[in-house]
């Protein structure tokens, strides 16, 4: 599933694009974003697609949008905790997720199927449009990005968020 995004020369969509990877084409989609967007946070999460934060017309935004993949609809659920942009989702496991960096911020955010949404230890340093893989429930693995605002880089570690270590590779 492809999200928004932004057109060269229009500026950010609402389009919404649906792939089946086995026989590689377009499936239909009943409805677009509620608004455009890009550099928005995306995962999958008790069925439900969870479209987090991202940019609208060069600002942040903590939208939290819901999409019910049985009926096909949009419904915009409360707001995110704070502003989110340029973030990375590590999938933990079924149950929940974890929400890493974005918007230059050492945070991280714990999203859980049953709908809390909670602090998350915090990362050694800010960090944005970084790779992130939930490798178990304890471990996520993180790359590149660009750290404390400064620009791009190309560390990478694994985080032991549940005791707050960071092994480096």
């Amino acid at each position: 599933m492809l999200l928004g995004g932004v057109l060269k020369d229009e500026g950010s969509t609402a389009g919404v694009e649906v792939l089946n990877l086995k026989t590689m084409k377009q499936c239909s989609t009943s409805a677009p974003l509620p608004e455009s967007a890009f550099g928005a946070a995306f995962f999958i999460l008790g069925g439900q697609v969870h479209l987090v934060g991202g940019y609208r017309s060069q600002i942040d935004k903590r939208d939290l949008h819901l999409f019910d993949l049985k009926s096909r609809t949009w419904q915009t659920s409360d707001l995110f905790p704070t502003n989110l942009a340029d973030a990375v989702v590590a999938q933990i496991s079924h149950f929940w997720v974890l929400i890493t960096g974005g918007s230059d911020t050492p945070n991280t955010t714990i999203v859980h199927v049953n709908g809390s949404v909670l602090p998350g230890p915090p990362l050694p340093f800010q960090i944005m449009r970084h790779c992130a893989l939930g490798v178990d429930e304890e471990h996520v693995f993180i790359a590149g990005g660009s750290r404390d605002g400064l620009g791009p880089t190309k560390e990478a570690f694994i985080l032991n968020w549940a005791d707050q270590t960071k092994t480096t590779s």
